[in-house]
């Protein structure tokens, strides 16, 4: 990683998930991160597949949705704090 990079983990509740890289405001968003000099590297739409990429990914910051779905993030975020990394 480079200098001044932050690589991100984004779990985002979002029905149509699967079309999440075309959808305008996750587009917007992604480059507002890309511009800041952040890097998405890890994405998940659940809970139970944010599960494996809390705990095994390489990223320095999490930005989790707090309602997913009828789940909340509130385990995502304790993996992510145990491993003593940031989330939002």
């Amino acid at each position: 990683m480079s200098p001044g990079v932050t690589s991100l983990f984004w779990l985002r509740y979002d029905p149509a998930f699967s079309d999440l890289r075309r959808r305008p405001g996750c587009r917007r968003l992604r480059c507002a991160m890309k511009r800041l000099g952040h890097r998405v590297v890890a994405e998940a739409g659940s809970v139970s597949e944010a599960l494996p990429l809390a705990e095994q990914a390489e990223f320095d910051l999490a930005l989790l949705d707090i309602n997913v779905g009828g789940d909340n993030s509130a385990d995502i975020a304790a993996i992510v704090e145990r491993r003593s990394l940031l989330f939002l």
